[in-house]
Parts: structure tokens; C-alpha cells; sequence
């Protein structure tokens, strides 16, 4: 629920996981690359800012293992997709929640979306009432 709910518009890239995060067209990597992004080793992919992915092109050395072809074509469509990006300097990351229209995140909204689209069941509120024992009033 947090990762469609957040996404993130990335400043200096100090904060922002280059690998994990959802930054780019608000997707991760994953979704876009997913060769690339499976043969980056797990520790690197937990651990690589945006900040430090582009510094020297860091993230390119990241990619480990055979070179076929579906990882070249995802490597292609990446640096397609990473080419106009400009990090601000000075600016930090910042996560937008996206149920908002400020933007800040509301446990309120968190709680609404997380039971959108769920109905009540008829009788619930009489079934709680009943005496009897709580093993026998567990139905659901």
C-alpha cells in the first residue's frame, strides 16, 4: 500500500534508493528494467542512492553477471529513461502522498484507503451483541 501510495520527486538524490524507490515516471526500476535490476546484486539494490548512482555513472558498474540480450535492451531502455534526469543540488528528496493535494501524508487517508472499496456484512453489528462466548461469536 505505501509504494502506490508515495512517490517520490527527487532533489539532490541524497534520500532517494536508486534501485528500490519509485522515481523514475513514478515506477522503480524493476518495472521498467527488469533484467537490470536482477542482476544488480540485493545488498547494492538496498543500499545505492540516486546521488551516488550517478555519480561517475556508479550505477552501471552495479550490474553484475552474463550479458544477454533482454539485459542489454533493458540497459538501453534505462539509460534512455535515466538521460534527461538533472539532480538539484540543495534540494532535498521529497516523498508526495498522493491521496492529499498537499501532499503530506494523513494516517486518516492511509486508513480510507486501506478499506476503499470493502462493504459492511449485514447483521455484523447484532452478531457482536449475542452472549455467548467469543469462540463461539467467531464466525468470519
Amino acid at each position: 500500500m505505501f509504494h502506490t501510495s508515495v512517490k517520490m520527486e527527487v532533489g539532490d538524490g541524497q534520500v532517494t534508493l536508486f534501485w528500490q524507490d519509485r522515481w523514475i515516471q513514478c515506477k522503480c526500476i524493476e518495472q521498467l528494467a527488469p533484467w537490470v535490476f536482477q542482476a544488480v546484486p540485493a545488498k547494492l539494490r538496498r543500499s545505492r542512492t540516486v546521488a551516488d548512482a550517478f555519480t561517475n555513472a556508479t550505477w552501471i558498474r552495479d550490474i553484475r553477471g552474463a550479458r544477454t540480450v533482454f539485459l542489454i535492451r533493458d540497459f538501453l531502455t534505462l539509460l534512455n529513461l535515466l538521460d534527461p534526469i538533472q539532480l538539484t543540488p540543495g534540494r532535498n528528496d521529497q516523498f508526495i502522498w498522493r491521496w492529499l493535494a498537499s501532499g503530506e501524508y494523513s494516517a486518516s487517508t492511509a486508513y480510507n484507503f486501506l478499506f476503499q472499496g470493502q462493504f459492511a456484512i449485514l447483521g455484523a453489528k447484532e452478531l457482536c451483541k449475542v452472549r455467548a462466548p467469543a469462540k463461539i461469536k467467531f464466525i468470519f
